[in-house]
């Protein structure tokens, strides 16, 4: 009886990840769109020369810097089933429990525990969901703490 219960769980997620899956691929289909800024600047496709951007354009149009190399700056924050980089909040004395997962960038640095401190990350960019329970926008792929903040050629 056991047998038969598990047996029908494991149906039912395989079902879930297939859905996923097509969606996915929807998804990746119906934009395959790329950062036109960092095209016409030449940048993006390598770790030497990453695409300088923010969080909000990285959260708001995920799919232009999809497998991109970006710079991006924010507040990394650490903790319990987290380790992601955040806009600046209001209180910078706030716990890192305290920032919310979907507007962070999922990002593993390395870093021990601490107060979040704010910092410069190069990584190349995956699109989301992922991290903890997929709550990220997106994650940074063998992502660099930039220290300090390199100055754009002119």
């Amino acid at each position: 009886m056991r047998h038969i219960q598990m047996q029908r769980e494991l149906d039912a997620a395989q079902l879930r990840l297939t859905i996923i899956e097509a969606a996915i691929q929807k998804r990746d289909d119906a934009d395959p769109l790329e950062a036109h800024a960092c095209v016409e600047l030449y940048t993006g496709d390598s770790p030497h020369s990453p695409c300088r951007t923010t969080l909000h354009h990285l959260s708001r149009t995920p799919q232009q810097f999809h497998r991109r190399w970006v710079m991006v700056e924010g507040i990394y924050a650490q903790g319990f089933e987290q380790t992601a980089l955040y806009p600046a909040p209001r209180n910078m004395s706030a716990p890192a429990e305290e920032f919310a997962p979907h507007t962070g960038l999922w990002v593993q640095i390395g870093m021990k525990w601490g107060k979040p401190s704010p910092m410069t990350v190069v990584g190349q960019f995956r699109r989301g969901p992922t991290g903890h329970m997929g709550d990220y926008f997106g994650e940074l792929i063998d992502a660099k703490v930039v220290s300090p903040i390199p100055q754009p050629n002119t």
